[in-house]
């Protein structure tokens, strides 16, 4: 009984996440390349985060807005390095790509 629970919870999730990625992709496809921030804000020190324990899941969601949305879809991105913040953190950009399709 356990089990049936679990999957009748966790089907809809599971096709809701795939239905969203579809239209991400539908959406990103007229375009050969998207360049975007990695992170909402320039990096932050080992162990600074999360600033307070009872908000440390909105706070670093927050702070990964960018990065979610191809790992979630599966479209192939790469972060690449492209300076430092003031405080001496890397900044970083991300570009992605189309995901890769059989030739016709």
């Amino acid at each position: 009984m356990g089990r049936e629970n679990f999957r009748r919870r966790l089907y809809p999730r599971v096709t809701g996440m795939h239905n969203t990625s579809r239209e991400v992709v539908h959406a990103l496809m007229p375009y050969d390349a998207l360049l975007a921030p990695t992170l909402t804000r320039p990096a932050v020190r080992i162990g600074s985060l999360p600033s307070n324990p009872a908000t440390g899941a909105d706070e670093i969601y927050g702070w990964i807005a960018f990065t979610f949305p191809f790992n979630s879809t599966g479209q192939p991105a790469i972060s690449i390095p492209n300076g430092f913040s003031k405080a001496g953190c890397r900044s970083r950009c991300k570009s992605s790509d189309a995901p890769v399709t059989k030739p016709a």
